[in-house]
């Protein structure tokens, strides 16, 4: 799991980023950015209530990002606070798949 100050947790950041943040739409996922003044990127993983109905489905979508992030971390160089808003078809797609797309949807933002 990345280090604690790779994850945004404070509610103002995470309205001001929702707010004023940039929107890219991918199949299984949409995230909204917004750069940040410190040297990495900063990542907040949103699996709302409206679309995974039960408590499960919403805790195996945001570890299954969380993952993926951790993953692709290492690779990124850039500053914006992003906010992962993973789609319900996550849960049934296999994790390489998703690991690739979401590797994609990150370079986008270079």
């Amino acid at each position: 799991m990345p280090a604690k100050n790779f994850w945004l947790r404070k509610k103002q950041l995470l309205k001001k980023v929702i707010l004023e943040g940039k929107t890219i739409v991918a199949n299984d996922f949409s995230i909204k950015i917004l750069r940040n003044n410190f040297s990495y990127p900063r990542f907040c993983v949103i699996a709302p209530k409206k679309i995974f109905k039960k408590a499960v489905e919403r805790n195996k979508a945001k570890r299954r990002t969380k993952e993926m992030i951790r993953k692709v971390l290492p690779q990124l160089s850039f500053n914006y606070d992003i906010i992962v808003f993973p789609k319900k078809e996550v849960l049934n797609k296999k994790f390489e798949n998703l690991l690739e797309e979401i590797r994609e949807l990150l370079k986008t933002i270079n």
